[in-house]
C-alpha cells in the first residue's frame, strides 16, 4: 500500500444497523439524510438547549436524567450546530458511565451522541477533537456485557458500538485513538457466536472499519486468527441480519488477506459471490404483494376513495409478518451494499500507490521543459496502458466463473415500475416504502461505482463483448440524460452512473466499435447540454471525460471535420475557459490535447480559432494557479501544473504547423 495510514478507496454507508429501544433509538433505520427537516433552529429550540444544559450541570440525578432524555429526543441535523456550540456533548457523554443513573438515562446519553454522529463527518470530528468523546466511550466499551439478560443493557451496547463505528468511519483521529488505546478486545468480546446478533452486528461493522488497511496489525490483535475468522462464518445464514453479518465477515477476512490469493481467500470470495446473488428484487415483490393497500392521502381523488372504502381492520399477525419481511429485506440490501463496496475496494487496492498524494511533488522544476517533450516539441504522450494493472489471477477467475459483471448489473436495476409506485405512494407510514426505496437506490449507486471499476480493469471480452458493453452504455445514457424521469436522479446516483458511463465510453473508444461510431448530432447535443447545465463538479468532470473521449474517437475514425468533432471541441474549449475549478480546466485541456494530437486535425483546429484562445488561456491558468495554489490538494496541484506545462508545449507545437502559422 502506498500510505502507512488507512485506505479510503470507498467509504461505507453511514446507517443505523439495528433497531434499539426507547428515545435514544428513535431514528433507528432512518437514513441520515432524512434527519432534520427544519431548515433553521427556532427560539424555542435555543431555550430548550439552554434548559438541557442547566439540567446536565445541575448535579441532581433526577434533573440530569430529564436532560439526557430531552437531548436524545432533540438531536436533529438543523440543531447540530447549536448543540455543539452549547457543549452539550461534552457535558452529556460522561453520563454514559454514571452507574448512579438509571440504565435508560445512560442509554439516552449514548443514543443522543449516536444520533448526532449520523448528521455528518464534520460533526463526528468535532465530537472527537473538541468534546473528547472517545474518553468516556472508550471506558464504556469494556463494561458491555454481551450475555446480559437486560434488554436495555444490550441496547446500550448497540448504541455504543454504533457510535464508535460512525466516529471511526468519519474521523481519522477517532480511528487513531482506537488503535492507540487498543480497544479491540472490547469488540472481540462481542463477536463470539453466543453474542446476540443485534449486538454483534454493530461490533463487527466497527471492527471492519478499524481493520481497514491494517492486515499485519489486525493479525497481531486477533485472539487466534484462523479460529477467529472461521467463527465469523459459523453463524447460520437464515435471515437478513445474518446475511449482513456474513458480508461484514467477508470484509474482515479481506482486510486480513486483501488479495484473496490463497485457498482460504478463494473461499471468502465465493461467500462474497453467494451474498451478492441474493435476490432482493424478489424479496421486495413478496413484501409489497402482502402489504394491505390503503388510500394514499396525497393522491388525487383521495376524498372520494375514502368515501367508498371500508376501513381495513388491523391484523397484528400480518403486521408482525410484514415487519419481519421488511427487516429481512433492508438487512439484505445493506448486506449487498457492503458486498459491492468490498468488490469495489478489491479493484481499488490495485492502484493505491498511484493515488498517493505524496507522489505529487511541489517542486516546480519537476516538470521542466526538457524532460517531457519529444524531439518535435510535442507534448509528452501518456504511455501508461489504458487499463489499470491486471487483476490477480484468483480474483479474475472469481469474476469470470461467478459471472460477477452480470451480478453487478442486476444490482444496478431497480424493482419493477409497479413496485416502485407502491413504495413511493401506497406504502408510506409504517410500511416504510420510501425507506426501502432509498436502500435500493443506495444499492444501485454502489453497483454503478463497482461497475466503473470492473470496466476499467477487465478486457472487453470479459465484460461480455462489444454488444453487451454497447447495451450497458445505451442504458446508462438513458438513465443519466433522459428527460422523462418523474424525479431527477440524485447527485450521488448521477455521479456513480456517469462514472460507469465514462469507463464504458473509454472501453468502446479503444475498441472503436459500438454505438459511438454512429452517434449523431442530436444525441451528442443531449450530453453536451447536460454537462453545461450540471451544477456538480464531480459529475461535470465525468462528462468532460466522456465528451473528450467521443471527440477523440471522431477524429480517430477519420472524421475530424464532422459536426460531432466540432461540437465536442467547442465544448472542451468553453469548459477550459469558463470553469472556475482548475481541476476541470486541466481535464478539458487534457482531452483537447488528445483530440488534436494528430496533424489531420489542424483544419478543425484552425476553423475553431483555438490557437489564440489557448494562448489567452495559458495566461489565465498561470494566474489562477498562483491564486488558488494553497486551496488545492497536492494531487490536484500536480495535475494542474502538468496540464499547464503541456499547454505551453502544445501551443509551441501547433504554432509550427504550416497550416496554423497563418492562424496564429
Amino acid at each position: 500500500m502506498g500510505k502507512s495510514g488507512r485506505p479510503r478507496a470507498h467509504r461505507h454507508q453511514r446507517l443505523q444497523p439495528v433497531h434499539g429501544q426507547g428515545p435514544a433509538s428513535r431514528r433507528a433505520g432512518r437514513d441520515s439524510a432524512s434527519m432534520g427537516e427544519r431548515a433553521q433552529p427556532t427560539d424555542s429550540d435555543a431555550a430548550l438547549i439552554a434548559r438541557i444544559l442547566e439540567q446536565l450541570k445541575s448535579g441532581s440525578a433526577n434533573e440530569t436524567e430529564i436532560g439526557l432524555n430531552s437531548l436524545a429526543m432533540l438531536v436533529d441535523a438543523a440543531l447540530a450546530g447549536p448543540i455543539l456550540e452549547a457543549q452539550l456533548v461534552r457535558y452529556a457523554a460522561p453520563f454514559m458511565l454514571d452507574r448512579d443513573l438509571q440504565l435508560e438515562s445512560r442509554l439516552a446519553a449514548v443514543g443522543a451522541c449516536h444520533n448526532l454522529s449520523l448528521v455528518s463527518p464534520d460533526i463526528c470530528q468535532h465530537m472527537v477533537a473538541q468534546d473528547d468523546i472517545m474518553t468516556p466511550l472508550g471506558a464504556l466499551l469494556p463494561l458491555i456485557d454481551p450475555h446480559s439478560a437486560h434488554p436495555v443493557e444490550i441496547a446500550l451496547g448497540v448504541e455504543a458500538f454504533s457510535l464508535l463505528w460512525n466516529l471511526c468511519e468519519a474521523s481519522d483521529t477517532a480511528w487513531e485513538i482506537f488503535h492507540r488505546r487498543d480497544l479491540s478486545p472490547a469488540l472481540f468480546r462481542c463477536l463470539t457466536p453466543s453474542t446476540p446478533l443485534k449486538l454483534a452486528l454493530p461490533a463487527l461493522q466497527c471492527f471492519l472499519t478499524v481493520s481497514e488497511g491494517q492486515p499485519t496489525a489486525t493479525m497481531t490483535v486477533l485472539p487466534t486468527p484462523p479460529e477467529f475468522l472461521s467463527s465469523l462464518f459459523g453463524r447460520p445464514v437464515d435471515s437478513g441480519p445474518a446475511r449482513h453479518w456474513q458480508m461484514l465477515a467477508v470484509g474482515v477476512a479481506l482486510n486480513v488477506n486483501p488479495a484473496g490469493q490463497d485457498r482460504a481467500g478463494a473461499q471468502v470470495l465465493s461467500v462474497l459471490a453467494d451474498g451478492l446473488a441474493w435476490d432482493a428484487r424478489q424479496m421486495v415483490h413478496d413484501y409489497t404483494s402482502q402489504c394491505p393497500l390503503r388510500p394514499n392521502p396525497t393522491s388525487p381523488g383521495h376524498e372520494s376513495d375514502q368515501a367508498h372504502t371500508t376501513p381495513q381492520p388491523e391484523d397484528p399477525q400480518l403486521d408482525v409478518k410484514l415487519e419481519q419481511l421488511r427487516q429481512d429485506l433492508l438487512y439484505t440490501l445493506h448486506a449487498q451494499q457492503t458486498g459491492l463496496e468490498l468488490l469495489t475496494n478489491i479493484c481499488c487496492t490495485l492502484d493505491d500507490d498511484d493515488d498517493d498524494d505524496d507522489q505529487w511533488q511541489d517542486d516546480e522544476s519537476s516538470h521542466g521543459d526538457s524532460d517531457e517533450m519529444d524531439m518535435n516539441g510535442t507534448p509528452c504522450e501518456d504511455e501508461s496502458p489504458s487499463k489499470l494493472p491486471a487483476l490477480p489471477v484468483a480474483v479474475l477467475e472469481f469474476i469470470q466463473s461467478r459471472q460477477i459483471v452480470d451480478t453487478v448489473l442486476h444490482k444496478a436495476s431497480l424493482p419493477a415500475e409497479n413496485v416502485l409506485t407502491l413504495l413511493k405512494t401506497d406504502l408510506r407510514g409504517r410500511y416504510q416504502g420510501p425507506e426501502i426505496l432509498r436502500a435500493f437506490t443506495s444499492l444501485q449507486i454502489r453497483a454503478f461505482l463497482c461497475l466503473a471499476n470492473l470496466v476499467e480493469l477487465l478486457p472487453l471480452d470479459d465484460l461480455g463483448g462489444v454488444s453487451k458493453v454497447s447495451a450497458m452504455w445505451t442504458d446508462l445514457v438513458r438513465l443519466c440524460f433522459a428527460t422523462t424521469h418523474d424525479t431527477a436522479p440524485s447527485e450521488d446516483l448521477l455521479d456513480a452512473a456517469t462514472s460507469a458511463l465514462r469507463a464504458l465510453t473509454q472501453t468502446l473508444v479503444e475498441a472503436k466499435a459500438g454505438p459511438l461510431e454512429s452517434l449523431n448530432e442530436s444525441e451528442l447535443k443531449v450530453i453536451l447540454e447536460a454537462g453545461a447545465q450540471c451544477p456538480y463538479p464531480k459529475i461535470r468532470l465525468n462528462l468532460l471525460q466522456i465528451i473528450g473521449s467521443l471527440g477523440t474517437l471522431a477524429t480517430q475514425l477519420g472524421h475530424p471535420d464532422c459536426s460531432a468533432s466540432e461540437m465536442a471541441a467547442s465544448y472542451l474549449m468553453v469548459a477550459a475557459t469558463r470553469e472556475s475549478d482548475l481541476r476541470l480546466k486541466a481535464e478539458a485541456l487534457d482531452k483537447m490535447f488528445d483530440m488534436f494530437s494528430e496533424d489531420e486535425t489542424d483544419g478543425l483546429f484552425l476553423k475553431l480559432g483555438l490557437l489564440p484562445k489557448l494562448r489567452d488561456l495559458e495566461k489565465n491558468i498561470k494566474h489562477e494557479t498562483a491564486r488558488q495554489r494553497h486551496q488545492m490538494s497536492a494531487e490536484n496541484r500536480g495535475i494542474v501544473r502538468l496540464a499547464s506545462t503541456n499547454l505551453k508545449r502544445f501551443i509551441k507545437y501547433k504554432s509550427k504547423r504550416p497550416l496554423l502559422n497563418g492562424g496564429a
